[in-house]
């Protein structure tokens, strides 16, 4: 049945097929590399597509960074300790904290610090007020519930693994 397949095709028709196998297959060993689900609620999107360090950086860009102190994270984020996070910040920009906890960049309101987590566990706060330095970013989650830089603080330009473009 396959032989008498090929014998109806031309040489060119076999060429093509042959190509486009090639190329499904190189994507589907370099696509699942480039792709990140995010699980948890801390942002409206779900799916990223990722590519290398970003040279530029601006407000509102996702970003993909290491996040090392895990007695925060839930299990399944400390188990590759790499957190995506909206750049709500950027080096140049006002950042400024209020007595309520209340983070703004610019004036634009960015968040409210809770307290404790869902957990009922004292939750660390970041205090800062002034012009972000160079090369540091305030990264934001989009739900009031997002373990982000209100508690961490800043994310160094070096520690940025992917800028992350929106998918779903």
């Amino acid at each position: 049945m396959i032989p008498k397949l090929f014998k109806r095709l031309t040489r060119k028709e076999i060429s093509t097929a042959i190509l486009l196998a090639l190329a499904a297959g190189l994507i589907g060993w370099w696509l699942p590399g480039r792709l990140d689900v995010v699980i948890s609620d801390s942002l409206a999107h779900r799916i990223f597509f990722l590519c290398g360090p970003p040279a530029k950086i601006e407000t509102g860009d996702y970003l993909v960074f290491k996040y090392y102190d895990f007695k925060f994270l839930q299990k399944s984020l400390a188990y590759h300790n790499m957190l995506t996070k909206e750049v709500g910040c950027a080096p140049g920009d006002l950042l400024a904290v209020d007595a309520d906890r209340r983070f703004s960049c610019n004036g634009k309101p960015l968040g409210q610090a809770l307290i404790t987590d869902s957990h009922g566990n004292t939750l660390p706060l970041f205090s800062f007020n002034g012009v972000i330095p160079l090369e540091n970013y305030f990264m934001i989650g989009s739900n009031l519930r997002s373990f982000d830089s209100k508690y961490f603080g800043f994310i160094k330009k070096n520690e940025i693994l992917y800028k992350a473009y929106p998918i779903w």
